[in-house]
């Protein structure tokens, strides 16, 4: 961790400018010694008066974009690399199916990315097929509606 600090001190020392997605990483890269005003915060979420779009579309548990029928779901969303731990979202799905007991929960991951084949392959051999799948990567109709329809957002950021 000392060298990745020291890694970062000396990138914001040279850095010209700086964007990042959120207040929470620009507070850490002006931390390591970045120009607070030449740190730029673009966001990385959904833009909310968009929704309407969605909604418009479709009423969200009316028409079940989902086509799976659960008392709650759970959803991750966003780009299936390594460094974003969708693998963490699996072994909750296997807590809370499994040792919790509550086979009426399903966990959709949305998107795609290098990791995929392993997150399927993963959940075929824990058995949670039936309450874990992946929609693959949506529009932005469809992945409103499919938000829409969770009941709990799930990030497995470290921060």
């Amino acid at each position: 961790m000392k060298i990745l600090h020291w890694l970062e001190t000396r990138t914001q020392a040279h850095a010209d400018a700086t964007v990042t997605v959120n207040d929470y990483l620009r507070s850490r890269l002006i931390s390591a010694g970045g120009a607070a005003e030449e740190i730029r915060v673009v966001r990385n979420g959904p833009l909310l008066q968009r929704l309407d779009r969605a909604h418009a579309a479709s009423q969200v548990r009316d028409s079940s974009p989902l086509g799976r029928d659960f008392a709650s779901v759970v959803t991750w969303a966003g780009k299936m690399g390594r460094q974003d731990r969708v693998d963490e979202v699996i072994k909750i799905a296997e807590l809370v199916v499994r040792d919790w007991g509550r086979g009426e929960v399903g966990f959709m991951l949305i998107g795609n990315g290098e990791c995929l084949d392993e997150l399927s392959a993963m959940v075929a051999d824990l058995g949670l097929g039936d309450n874990v799948w992946f929609p693959g990567w949506l529009g932005e109709v469809d992945l409103y509606r499919h938000l829409a329809a969770a009941d709990v957002g799930i990030d497995t950021s470290l921060q």
